[in-house]
C-alpha cells in the first residue's frame, strides 16, 4: 500500500514540476485501478500562475456541494 501512495506522490511531483495544480486532491478523487492509484477530477486544475492570481482575488477552489469552510 505504501508503494502505491509513493507512486501517486511521484506523479503529483511531476505535475507540480510542470507548473500545474490539481486543486482538489482528496480521497474521493483517488481511485484504484489496474494496480495503481489514479488521481481523477481535473476540472479545477490550473497552472500555478493562475492559482496565484485567483488567491489574490480571494477565489475559493473546490467541488461545489463538497466544499467545507
Amino acid at each position: 500500500m505504501k508503494t502505491l501512495f509513493e507512486e501517486l506522490d511521484t506523479s503529483l511531483q511531476y505535475i507540480h514540476n510542470q507548473k500545474i495544480l490539481h486543486c482538489d486532491v482528496k480521497p474521493g478523487n483517488i481511485v484504484y485501478s489496474g494496480g495503481h492509484l489514479t488521481l481523477i477530477d481535473w476540472s479545477l486544475a490550473v497552472n500555478q500562475h493562475e492559482h496565484v492570481l485567483d488567491i489574490q482575488r480571494n477565489f475559493v477552489y473546490g467541488t461545489p456541494g463538497f466544499m467545507y469552510f
